[in-house]
């Protein structure tokens, strides 16, 4: 077994934790992530030029919105098949909307209810082996949609992801062999909530209960009008991870820029590393951050806030075991700096992209993510970042 403190990001996506602000006083026990940012004067930037050697420019291939006719309620996830159809999981609507390859709507998959096919809550998604999986967290299992004759995924079963009676699963991935699920414990008068990673077979029988264990990070009390709940610490450190289809999984604490590869077994195969200097909150973030907290509990919040930033915000891993870091803002405000490390560290590309993108997966050079707009729209988009293999 392994013991790191890790946070997960599998549930739901940075833009629906920042919707869901105002029921933070209503879920006691549930911890809402906020997007945040926090206390000093801003640094001039002092980037390597390493960093700039290595520059490549990400092209926007595709963008599908909003218009008379496509409404997204909140998206919660993202994923794409061999063919390069997409699947959006909307958990306002508690339904898949399905786009072909040139992000024409071709229609929905599941609807809402306890039947077969249908959802009361999807909090992750992924294909495997062009088999759509779509993790329902108010049932607790995993729907099965596999293609017809015709190329269109249909209901084929659920997979029931059974725990004990104080484990309860958020997500679900699945590589070629296995299933991680992430669940968590709530906090009791004797005992601090909890996470944990467990292992399952492909038949969904536990094989380890306690592969990983992850840490409830550091909360924020907040009490107003006599009622209590809790909110991320802003800039909170945590830890991300991905799961890859030959059965590898990844994950690092975003202290600092160090991501470990380990195998089914539990056995650190790398680590990949790379030096990234804390950045230091300014004013600015400061007073950014006070207008996204309702004013009743900023008082609070701010005496929370930390010194520095996270070293990261989000990675993914391509097909050839690359690893894309977002290191958010290093550089200025309106882009947000990614870099590419191969498994012996070595600095593959850099490159700046917009800001409020959440990207959920990198293949075959392409990053698919959901942007938020200045005007609190959502569309999904498609970079293209060509790098040398």
């Amino acid at each position: 077994m392994l013991n790191q403190p890790m946070i997960s990001m599998l549930s739901s996506s940075p833009f629906e934790k920042k919707q869901n602000t105002h029921l933070v006083l209503l879920c006691l026990m549930v911890p809402i992530l906020l997007l945040s940012a926090c206390g000093s004067d801003e640094p001039e930037s002092d980037m390597p030029a390493l960093y700039r050697s290595v520059d490549v420019t990400p092209e926007r291939v595709l963008v599908i919105e909003e218009d008379h006719d496509l409404i997204f309620g909140r998206i919660g996830s993202l994923t794409s098949d061999s063919d390069g159809d997409l699947y959006v999981g909307d958990n306002q609507m508690i339904h898949i909307k399905h786009f072909d390859r040139n992000g024409d709507f071709v229609g929905t998959i599941g609807r809402e209810g306890r039947g077969p096919g249908e959802f009361s809550r999807i909090t992750n998604m992924f294909i495997a082996r062009d088999t759509l999986y779509a993790y329902d967290f108010d049932n607790a299992r995993l729907g099965r949609f596999v293609k017809n004759t015709s190329g269109i995924l249909e209901f084929d079963n659920y997979l029931d992801i059974e725990m004990t009676d104080e484990r309860h699963p958020r997500g679900v991935l699945k590589s070629k062999d296995h299933y991680v699920v992430e669940s968590f414990t709530r906090s009791t008068e004797d005992r601090p909530s909890t996470g944990q990673i467990a292992l399952l077979g492909r038949d969904g029988t536990v094989m380890e209960p306690d592969f990983l264990d992850i840490p409830v990070p550091e909360r924020v009390m907040i009490t107003f009008d006599g009622m209590s709940g809790y909110v991320m610490k802003p800039f909170y450190r945590s830890s991300h991870y991905r799961l890859t289809p030959d059965d590898y999984f990844y994950y690092g604490w975003n202290d600092d820029l160090s991501i470990d590869r380990i195998d089914m077994a539990g056995r650190v195969i790398n680590t990949i590393r790379f030096d990234v200097d804390p950045r230091p909150v300014t004013r600015q973030d400061i007073s950014e951050l006070s207008e996204r907290y309702p004013e009743q509990y900023w008082s609070s919040v701010r005496q929370h806030i930390p010194d520095t930033k996270p070293a990261f915000t989000n990675f993914l891993v391509d097909e050839h075991h690359r690893v894309w870091v977002n290191l958010s803002d290093i550089e200025h405000e309106d882009a947000d700096k990614w870099i590419v490390l191969n498994q012996e560290n070595d600095l593959v590309a850099s490159f700046d992209m917009i800001p409020n993108i959440y990207f959920y997966m990198v293949r075959d050079g392409l990053m698919y993510g959901i942007e938020r707009t200045e005007e609190e729209l959502q569309r999904i988009v498609l970079y293209e970042v060509a790098i040398d293999n």
